[in-house]
C-alpha cells in the first residue's frame, strides 16, 4: 500500500487539470465508522459490483493482523440528496485451496496482503490480488475464490512480477474489460525498472494484459511526481486501481501521500484515463528506465480540487450500477481505505463522469508514447 509519482508533463496537462476537475462532480457520500460490520471494517482497498447477482464486493488489506483476511459483502444504494447507504456488511474470510484462513506473516506459510477485487466476467466467482508475503518468500498473486471465499485456481502471472516486485508495492489493480482481457496494474516499478518516484522525477510502472490462449502483453506506464513532499518525512505516489473502460483504455487512480508531524499521511489523489491502444508491448524487455514511451493519459479528476468530500486515501474503484454505455455520462464510486485507524471512516464517493470526458480525443492526451 505504498505510493509514488511522475514529472508534471506539460503545460497542456494544467489546463487540462483546471477544466477536468470542474466537469466531474460528486453525486454522493456515506462515511462507515470504524467497528462497523464484524467490527474490523477497515483497510478497505478495492470493491467491486456485480450486475448479474446485483451483489457488491469489498476487500480490506489486512493482513490477518486484527481479524482474518477477508473480503466483505455489503449493499449500497442512493438514499436521498447527496447520500449513500451502505449496510448489511458481511465478512468472507479468504481461505487456501486447503480452506485455511490465511495466517498473519512470519510464520514461514502464506501469509496474503489483498488490494484489488473484480467478480469473473461470469459472476460465479472474484479475483483478488496479494502484494505477497517477501519475507517468507511469497511473491505478488492473484487468486480466483468462489464465493465462500476459499482459493479454486491461481492466475498465472508473468515472472517479472511475481520476483521483482518491490515489498508492499506490487500488484494493486485488476480490470476486466469488456473483452474479457484481465489486466494487472503494478503499484511503483519492478526492481530494476527504474526508481521510485520522488517529487521531482516520474516512475515507470509496467501494466499486464492477460487473455486467454494469448502470451502477456505489457505496457509502460508513467506515474506523476509525489505531489507534496515534507523534508525527512516518506512521500511516494503510485498506482491505486484501474478500472477499464473499453479493450485498450483504463481510468487509472493515482494516489500521493506525505507523512505528517504526527505520523499520519495526507493524501491527494488524481484519476487518469490512458490509452493503450497501439503502445509499444515492453514484456521482452528485461529492464525499463525513465526514458521508456509511455501510454498517454489525460487527467480526468484532481480530487483535491473536486471537493474535500473527496479527499482521503482513495483505494478501491468500481462503476455504479446500470451506468456502463460509453454513450452516456458514468457514475463511479470510490471508497478510501483508513489504514485502520479508528480516528479515520471509510467513506464511499460517488462521482458523475460526463460522457465527453471519456471520448477518443487524442488531441487532449498527453505524453503521446514520448
Amino acid at each position: 500500500m505504498a505510493l509514488f509519482a511522475m514529472n508534471l508533463m506539460s503545460t497542456g496537462a494544467d489546463m487540462c487539470h483546471a477544466r477536468s476537475a470542474a466537469a466531474a462532480r460528486i453525486v454522493a457520500t456515506a462515511d462507515v465508522p470504524s467497528g462497523a460490520g464484524d467490527g474490523h471494517v477497515g483497510g478497505i482497498s478495492g470493491l467491486d459490483y456485480d450486475q448479474r447477482q446485483r451483489a457488491w464486493l469489498m476487500i480490506s488489506d489486512d493482513k490477518s493482523e486484527h481479524a482474518p483476511a477477508r473480503a466483505y459483502r455489503l449493499r449500497l444504494r442512493l438514499a436521498g440528496d447527496r447520500q449513500l447507504a451502505v449496510d448489511h456488511i458481511t465478512p468472507v474470510t479468504l481461505r487456501s485451496e486447503a480452506a485455511r484462513a490465511y495466517p498473519q506473516p512470519g510464520h514461514g506459510s502464506e501469509a496474503v496482503d489483498p488490494e484489488a477485487i473484480r467478480f469473473t466476467p461470469d459472476g460465479k466467482d472474484f479475483l483478488w490480488s496479494s502484494e505477497g508475503d517477501a519475507a517468507d518468500g511469497f511473491g505478488a498473486s492473484v487468486k480466483t475464490s468462489g464465493r465462500d471465499g476459499r482459493v479454486r485456481a491461481l492466475v498465472t502471472l508473468p515472472g517479472n512480477l511475481q520476483n521483482r516486485g518491490r515489498p508492499n508495492r506490487t500488484v494493486e489493480g485488476l480490470s476486466f474489460a469488456p473483452d474479457g482481457a484481465l489486466w494487472v496494474a503494478m503499484e511503483a516499478p519492478l526492481r530494476g525498472d527504474g526508481p521510485v518516484a520522488d517529487a521531482d522525477h516520474a516512475a515507470v510502472v509496467r501494466f499486464t494484459r492477460l487473455r486467454a490462449g494469448r502470451p502477456p502483453q505489457q505496457f509502460a506506464y508513467r506515474v506523476d511526481p509525489v505531489v507534496r513532499a515534507v523534508a525527512h518525512r516518506l512521500s511516494d505516489n503510485g498506482v491505486s486501481e484501474i478500472l477499464a473502460l473499453d479493450a485498450e483504455r483504463l481510468l487509472i487512480l493515482e494516489r500521493s501521500g506525505e507523512q505528517q508531524d504526527d505520523g499520519t499521511f495526507r493524501f491527494h489523489c488524481r484519476l487518469y484515463l490512458a490509452d493503450f491502444g497501439g503502445a509499444p508491448d515492453v514484456a521482452d524487455v528485461a529492464f525499463l528506465d525513465t526514458a521508456q514511451p509511455t501510454s498517454p493519459k489525460r487527467l480526468l479528476v484532481d480530487f483535491d480540487a473536486l471537493s474535500p468530500e473527496a479527499s482521503g486515501n482513495l483505494e478501491g474503484m468500481a462503476w455504479w450500477p446500470g451506468t456502463t454505455s460509453s454513450r452516456h455520462n458514468r457514475k463511479l464510486v470510490l471508497v478510501t481505505d483508513n489504514n485502520f485507524d479508528d480516528r479515520v471512516v471509510t467513506r464511499f464517493v460517488l462521482i458523475d463522469l460526463p460522457a465527453h470526458l471519456l471520448a477518443r480525443d487524442p488531441r487532449r492526451l498527453v505524453d503521446r508514447f514520448r
